[in-house]
């Protein structure tokens, strides 16, 4: 993927992510998801159709460090719009971590069930 590029962190819920990746990829951001745990069948069919959006399945054991490995390596590119969390305590972490990335950070809500 070239040209803008937003990263995904998903740990708990994925609609609040998927409806916020298919508005970024819209307007011609990339989204590139790093989700913890293995990735529902049905979860990849309702992505894949979208070409601006890659969707990867951390082992739960490595999604920290493969975060970290991948906020390292994005932290300085100018093409990185935006850092999708989906809870408070990866907010907390990539802000303490990543203190550049703060102002590029989006948190999505999950609607109530």
């Amino acid at each position: 993927m070239t040209g803008m590029v937003a990263l995904s962190l998903v740990e708990k819920g994925w609609s609040g992510a998927r409806r916020l990746s298919i508005e970024l990829s819209g307007t011609g951001i990339a989204v590139r998801h790093l989700v913890k745990g293995r990735i529902a069948p049905e979860v990849l069919s309702a992505i894949t159709p979208y070409p601006k959006i890659s969707i990867r399945g951390i082992p739960v054991r490595w999604y920290r460090i493969a975060t970290w490995w991948t906020l390292c390596c994005w932290q300085f590119r100018p093409s990185l719009q935006a850092v999708i969390v989906d809870n408070a305590r990866t907010t907390d972490w990539v802000t303490k971590t990543f203190p550049r990335l703060t102002d590029k950070l989006l948190q999505v809500k999950e609607a109530a069930a």
